[in-house]
């Protein structure tokens, strides 16, 4: 199905009434000599990802130092708040995925033990919009595709004509 295009300027009427498939894009000058390019996006493909900011740090502090969140994380996320304008809470995987409007893969190890596998059930779970899983037996961080690479390319290839 056609997607419009909405994130031309308004006085560029020419952009707003283009129609692009899905995943296709077009670029613009916007009368000001600055180029502009519209990219629809039509699938994500999620690997190893974590459920929030806080999870992966309090998780991370633990494992690697052995040290409890508590101080180290609140001060960390005042400060986040303070430099960067968000803290470490509100930068949550978990509530952007229940916003989505497009197809998302989560894809994990059954082994990971930098991102831990539990986590991409309650991203998937919290995810608002089209989704599948894949879960590859015995692989660790970032390594689903070596494990078993049939099932992991498979499983992307296919998704994603699903989906443009």
């Amino acid at each position: 199905m056609p997607r419009k295009g909405t994130g031309a300027p308004q006085g560029d009427k020419s952009m707003n009434d283009n129609i692009f498939e899905p995943g296709a894009s077009k670029s613009n000058s916007g009368g000001h000599g600055k180029k502009i390019l519209f990219i629809v996006l039509a699938a994500i493909v999620e690997d190893c990802g974590y459920t929030s900011v806080w999870d992966i740090f309090s998780d991370e502090l633990g494992y690697i130092f052995n040290l409890p969140s508590f101080p180290i994380l609140n001060l960390a996320s005042f400060f986040s708040s303070l430099r960067a304008g968000y803290s470490f809470t509100e930068a949550s995987a978990l509530k952007q995925v229940a916003a989505a409007t497009v197809p998302i893969l989560f894809i994990h190890g059954s082994e990971d033990n930098f991102v831990q596998t539990e986590m991409i059930y309650r991203v998937y779970e919290a995810c608002s919009s089209e989704k599948e899983m894949l879960v590859v037996d015995g692989a660790g961080h970032g390594n689903s595709y070596l494990k078993d690479p049939v099932i992991y390319f498979d499983t992307v290839y296919s998704f994603i004509q699903k989906h443009i």
